[in-house]
């Protein structure tokens, strides 16, 4: 008996690796159970899926389940996204109830811009499991795409009373709280999610835009600076430190740090033109028409305003 059992288990990871899943087409999708109203997909049944079944069926359903998803786990990294999603939807068809198939599926729609098939799939996960922390954030994050911010910050809000050591879903609160324009809760976020990841270049940044676009320029100061600590190719970070130093009239330190940025990136044509402004306020003047034409060839027409830093790096 035990034999037989061995024999059938092979058997199956064999037929797994060979056959399941095939590139899904966008015109396919509603083979694996996609109509145009994902209203009518039915959720999944969420009780054991042990219950009143064989245990060796079980055990080789387990199996296959487990070989589909890890051919799907080396598509998506191959960025096959079709492929991928063709094999999630096998484990899904072979196993309604593992929450993982869709979560994984979603992550695969999202990849290919179809956020609302991923979100649909991120919903399944939830009600098979709801205390799934990646299901919560890949849906918020799904959510901020389509507009719909409150409810993305309700599922990061949730995911934190689930594990409230989870650094990112407070980034990603943060990051809402911040496109929503509440510079305090931004800030708060940032805050608590540096508690949990306290050498996170990015967040210090970011916490940073937020305290720059609130005038708190000395604790923006503070932030950039220990952001470029963690992480000195950081060029936004000092192109927004320069710009703190024209606005407090530190102007050599902005010049250091434009230059500091055009070493890193030299196309960037407002680090120039910025550098420009600074070189003028101490008199450099031969130094400032320089900067200026190099950024007018670089076609940075724009000055920046110096209180409205944003999240791009």
């Amino acid at each position: 008996m035990k034999k037989s059992v061995t024999r059938r288990l092979a058997l199956v990871l064999i037929a797994a690796s060979v056959t399941g899943c095939t590139t899904t087409k966008p015109s396919l999708l509603n083979k694996i159970g996609f109509g145009k109203n994902q209203a009518d997909v039915p959720a999944p049944a969420v009780d054991n899926v042990l219950d009143g079944t064989d245990y060796e069926q079980s055990l080789e359903t387990f199996t296959a389940r487990e070989a589909e998803l890890a051919k799907g786990d080396t598509f998506m990294e191959k960025k096959d996204y079709d492929t991928a999603i063709a094999c999630y939807s096998e484990v899904i068809k072979l196993d309604p109830k593992a929450a993982g198939g869709f979560l994984k599926r979603g992550i695969a729609f999202s990849k290919k811009g179809l956020t609302e098939f991923a979100i649909n799939d991120f919903s399944f996960a939830i009600k098979l499991d709801s205390n799934n922390v990646e299901a919560l954030i890949e849906r918020g994050q799904s959510l901020e795409k389509t507009g719909k911010t409150e409810f993305a910050i309700a599922d990061y809000s949730e995911a934190i009373r689930i594990e409230p050591s989870t650094a990112q879903a407070y980034s990603l609160r943060g990051e809402a709280y911040f496109s929503s324009g509440n510079m305090e809760l931004t800030i708060a976020n940032y805050t608590d999610a540096l508690r949990y990841d306290s050498e996170s270049a990015e967040m210090y940044f970011k916490r940073g835009i937020a305290q720059h676009n609130q005038g708190k320029f000395e604790n923006a100061f503070s932030d950039y600076t220990q952001a470029i600590r963690l992480d000195d190719t950081l060029v936004q970070a000092y192109v927004n430190r320069g710009d703190l130093g024209i606005h407090t009239k530190a102007y050599d330190q902005a010049v250091a740090d434009y230059s500091h940025a055009i070493e890193i990136n030299p196309e960037l044509g407002i680090a120039y033109y910025n550098r420009g402004m600074a070189n003028r306020k101490l008199g450099n003047h031969e130094a400032a028409i320089a900067d200026y034409n190099e950024a007018k060839r670089l076609q940075a027409v724009n000055s920046p305003n110096v209180t409205t830093a944003s999240f791009n790096r």
